[in-house]
């Protein structure tokens, strides 16, 4: 949060926040000069992803579409796949789909835990108690390994 404040506290609403950048002193190049009514280009905003990522320690290729599948990844776990692709801006479910891997073995253990084929509290039609289901064996009469 206070780096937020920070950045709306010193950047204008038409500014950006990572500007363009070019050198005042062409051949020499010793002084750059930030542009920030312009974009950075995507190869400058490359560029400082693996920077940033190198002085943090990390020796993984980081690179920004990397960062976009994490944080869609990320989104898509906790807050939900539509949500994700809404946030995301994808017109299709398909494509965040992309960007979701694998669940862990703890996702997997949650979505069946409290899963059980024993007996069912239901009861019939007529209200009387429904004939307990065999544990161990689904109604569909597959057995469980």
């Amino acid at each position: 949060m206070p780096v937020v404040a920070e950045i709306r506290a010193s950047v204008g609403a038409d500014e950006f926040v990572l500007p363009a950048q070019r050198f005042r002193d062409p051949p020499f190049n010793r002084r750059r000069q930030e542009l920030s009514l312009r974009p950075s280009s995507s190869q400058a905003l490359r560029t400082l992803v693996m920077e940033v990522a190198s002085r943090a320690g990390i020796k993984a290729h980081i690179h920004p579409h990397l960062m976009r599948h994490a944080y869609g990844d990320h989104i898509a776990r906790h807050a939900g796949m539509r949500n994700a692709q809404f946030l995301l801006g994808h017109a299709g479910i398909a494509t965040t789909e992309t960007y979701v891997g694998r669940p862990t073995l703890d996702e997997l253990a949650g979505s069946v835990e409290g899963f059980t084929y024993g007996v069912e509290k239901r009861t019939d039609v007529l209200g009387g108690p429904r004939i307990p289901v065999m544990a161990g064996k689904a109604s569909t009469r597959i057995e469980l390994v």
